[in-house]
């Protein structure tokens, strides 16, 4: 938060045009009112913010940076869940003029543990004691979002949000989709904004990245959108070597991946109205995922260097990648590891351009190697996530340490262990069966409505008011509507030497390197 452009913007003596009619003591709990009303405060711009995932609560009592900055009255958090298994939903009741507006949060929860707390119906959406069907109720969340015909436990369905929503400000996911789309199978509007910056060098990121103003009047809504002029070019492209002709040797590859390069900085310089070189901020970002099957694999650090000083991102322009050699039937012996070019495949097969989930990723690959002696092949695909989304850079070790202390202490306390062959008998007998922790319990499929693959809805965002769906159902009536009355402020030593527990950790840990290497590259 820039706290000098906040000083100008959110602080001051402008009016407050609305209030919150709701009890504000369950709304701000640390607080126990709004940052406005406080007397030795000058509020211009209230603010009400979620957490996500960079800023979620940690350690005794669930500290969040947020919590900081709500006790310096800058902005008024809200959405922090007090017990993730059994989460009720208070709104924020704002009042202006007719407009009633409920506003619901939820600050960002491990998508697993949340996913599973909506199919346990543990979420309760607490709705207005008196006239709940005048208030247009806005949810904002900050979680992983299914897309059409996908279904994972670690991310929110549109179907699993109750029907009473009208709109859905949906965080988190970086992709720019700001103009609103009915959803799938329900009543409520999905609004997604995105990323206000490219975070990482995918298709998603290529969208023009916008911001959005929600305007509230009655029981309609629109979306005002703004694009934004500083974000830092960046365009991407797909390149089949295959697919093209007149390809010798690798001089001639490099040759036309350059060409490409050129093309592409030309577009952006008349698109962006650039003349002149690049300087540090205009300069774009150019990513170009390159099929090589057939073909030599090239340096792509060497190949930006002469990109330097007209590219950002020049040492890994190129992503390549080639099409997995075909296995034949009962070769080899035993399962072998996700060879490299199938990792990059992978960091390529979601149609959204995104890599697949993290999570799933290394347990694919862990059940391709095998089970290990003595970490949790979830517990690891977890401790992976958390290195590479959050960049906990001791995550990996710190659960290996723990899980090879705890297998100690389950030796050192066994009656029955005496020599060294009894360990050896133990670790390699009593291998971790997944599904026995919590977080592995094997979630069913939705049922209903939710399984079904419903098609787009063909609505188009307009510039006029909107009624929701969900408005539309109540059969209220629909008149145009004038916006100039909506304000614009609005220990036993022995153990380490036996073989059995290392030879078990080891190998797998090494390979598991490379799918964080590419991961987060």
């Amino acid at each position: 938060l820039n706290t000098h452009t906040h000083t100008h913007t959110h602080l001051g003596d402008d009016p407050i045009h609305f209030e919150v009619v709701s009890d504000q003591s369950i709304n701000f709990p640390d607080t126990a009112c709004v940052n406005y009303e406080d007397p030795n405060y000058n509020i211009g711009l209230p603010v009400f913010s979620i957490h996500g995932n960079h800023d979620d609560p940690t350690g005794v009592g669930g500290f969040s940076a947020l919590d900081i900055l709500d006790r310096c009255k800058f902005v008024n958090y809200f959405g922090k869940a007090s017990n993730v298994n059994d989460i009720k939903l208070y709104p924020i009741l704002i009042r202006k003029g007719s407009t009633k507006l409920a506003l619901y949060g939820l600050g960002s929860v491990r998508d697993e543990r949340l996913h599973r707390t909506f199919q346990s119906k543990k979420v309760q959406w607490i709705r207005a004691s008196e006239d709940k069907e005048d208030f247009f109720n806005l949810f904002v969340l900050h979680q992983n979002r299914s897309r059409r015909n996908q279904y994972y436990k670690n991310s929110i369905s549109e179907a699993m949000l109750p029907e009473f929503l009208d709109v859905v400000l949906w965080g988190h996911e970086h992709e720019c989709l700001i103009d609103p789309v009915e959803s799938i199978g329900k009543n409520y509007i999905v609004c997604q904004p995105g990323s206000s910056v490219a975070t990482s060098l995918s298709s998603g990121e290529a969208v023009p990245k916008h911001v959005g103003i929600l305007e509230i009047k009655g029981d309609q809504y629109r979306m005002i959108k703004r694009k934004l002029k500083t974000v830092r070019p960046f365009k991407m492209q797909d390149v089949v070597l295959s697919q093209v002709g007149s390809l010798g040797d690798e001089e001639d590859v490099i040759t036309f991946l350059e060409e490409k390069v050129e093309h592409i900085l030309e577009d952006i310089r008349e698109e962006y109205k650039i003349e002149g070189p690049f300087t540090r901020e205009t300069m774009p970002l150019v990513r170009l995922r390159v099929d090589y099957t057939g073909f030599k694999k090239i340096s792509p650090m060497r190949f930006g260097q002469k990109f330097v000083g007209k590219v950002a991102n020049h040492d890994d322009i190129l992503l390549l990648h080639r099409k997995a050699a075909k296995r034949k039937a009962g070769s080899g012996k035993g399962k072998e590891a996700l060879p490299e070019n199938e990792f990059d495949n992978l960091l390529l097969s979601r149609e959204d351009g995104k890599a697949p989930p993290i999570h799933d990723l290394v347990n694919k690959h862990l059940n391709i190697v095998g089970s290990m002696s003595i970490l949790r092949n979830s517990k690891m695909a977890e401790a992976v996530q958390k290195f590479v989304e959050k960049t906990e850079k001791d995550a990996i070790l710190d659960y290996f340490e723990s899980a090879l202390q705890d297998r100690k202490k389950e030796l050192i306390d066994d009656p029955g262990i005496i020599s060294r062959q009894d360990i050896n008998d133990a670790v390699a007998s009593q291998m971790p069966v997944e599904g026995e922790d919590e977080n592995d319990i094997a979630i069913g499929n939705l049922g209903g409505d939710a399984k079904e693959d419903v098609e787009d809805s063909g609505s188009k965002p307009s510039a006029s008011m909107s009624v929701p769906p969900s408005k539309m159902k109540r059969k209220r009536k629909i008149q145009s509507v004038d916006l100039s009355g909506i304000s614009s402020d609005s220990e036993s030593d022995y153990v380490e030497e036996v073989d059995p527990i290392t030879n078990g950790m080891y190998p797998a840990l090494h390979d598991l390197s490379l799918a964080c290497a590419k991961c987060v590259g």
